[in-house]
């Protein structure tokens, strides 16, 4: 998803544009100097300009924002101290639209940054990756046709669909209804009878009868409509979705068991996120190539694996420093006469996060 967006002509522009100025004025002591000091004119906080890490995808929403933070000290300096400050640094920051479209890239690298964050916490649950995808899908559709700007709204909507279809969506759905006392389901688009019969047949796969697969649906129910046990208000600033489910007595304890052993199955580690984004990462690169054979030792696997440029951005191109400053990005795209539409607004409000305060 991270790949595919950035790929797109007008965020590579922007961030490589972006690149340039933070690479400049960490090299040069003089600039380093001056930035420091109309920083502080103009009393802006934060630190300086960030470095983008290519190992680290979320550096490059970091270095991009640094940017448009010190977007006052950097138009001054370009204005005030051209013989220190190289041609092509000074067209970038007086360019028309330059600080307009970082804003407008960074509106997505946000969603994006908050999302691999989320997935990399050690808690980390199907549930709240769920509602990541729910965020950032919801961002991305807001993105403004404007400026010509409606092929890169396209192409991210793109990104996000391919990925979403690559998803088994109901441990998701199921998980996010169950997790979040809050939610129980709220935004969800006619998927009770979807999630009721997902649930009963995994409580059958366990060795559950007829009749407790009854009974879990019954009590799947109460949670919905908040009767009996379930009834009680879930402030999310106050307790956690564990306490809350603890504080259930139903019986039989089907409801709460199947919540405690749903969080352990889907807690994802981040360790194995990112190993299974390399190894993929390697296979889709290399099945059709004509030097993989199936006699590559383990050791040369574990070497690509190591070296895997799953994370890495191919914009920081030294060899490739723009010589003539940003041009304002424009371009020419017939918009479609067919709505072009998020795949996960088929199953989810995407406004339903809209308001955090629902208990």
């Amino acid at each position: 998803m991270t790949t595919r967006t950035s790929e797109h002509d007008f965020p590579k522009k922007v961030l490589k544009s972006c690149n340039e100025i933070v690479k400049f004025f960490n090299k040069s002591h003089q600039g380093k100097a001056l930035l420091v000091k109309c920083a502080k004119n103009f009393n802006i906080e934060g630190g300086g300009l960030k470095t983008w890490v290519e190992m680290r995808w979320t550096t490059m929403f970091d270095a991009a924002d640094s940017v448009l933070r010190l977007k006052l000290a950097l138009e001054k300096i370009a204005d005030e101290h051209k013989d220190i400050v190289k041609e092509n640094i000074v067209k970038t920051i007086t360019s028309r639209g330059f600080f307009h479209d970082i804003n407008s890239v960074l509106k997505v690298l946000e969603p994006l940054k908050k999302t691999i964050l989320s997935v990399e916490a050690s808690n980390t649950t199907f549930a709240d990756c769920f509602i990541a995808l729910i965020r950032l899908a919801s961002t991305i559709n807001k993105i403004p046709v404007e400026r010509g700007l409606a092929g890169f709204r396209n192409h991210a909507i793109n990104s996000i669909n391919k990925r979403w279809e690559s998803f088994d969506i109901m441990p998701y759905i199921l998980a996010y209804f169950l997790h979040y006392p809050g939610y129980r389901g709220n935004g969800l688009k006619n998927m009770w009878t979807k999630i009721s019969e997902y649930a009963q047949k995994l409580w059958e796969n366990m060795g559950y009868n007829i009749s407790d697969q009854e009974i879990l649906i019954s009590q799947m129910l109460n949670f919905k409509a908040k009767q009996g046990t379930y009834s009680t208000a879930f402030v999310k600033n106050r307790i956690t979705p564990c306490t809350w489910w603890m504080s259930c007595e139903d019986q039989p304890p089907f409801l709460k068991i199947w919540m405690v052993i749903w969080k352990k199955r889907t807690t994802l580690d981040t360790n194995t996120i990112e190993s299974i984004a390399k190894v993929r990462h390697f296979y889709q690169n290399n099945t059709h190539s004509a030097e993989f054979n199936s006699r590559q030792d383990n050791d040369d696997i574990q070497k690509l694996i190591d070296e895997s440029a799953f994370f890495e951005s191919e914009i920081d191109d030294d060899h490739e420093e723009g010589e003539d400053g940003y041009e304002e990005y424009f371009e020419e795209v017939e918009i479609p006469k067919n709505n072009v539409y998020v795949l996960i607004e088929e199953y989810v409000d995407l406004a339903i996060l809209e308001n955090e305060e629902m208990n």
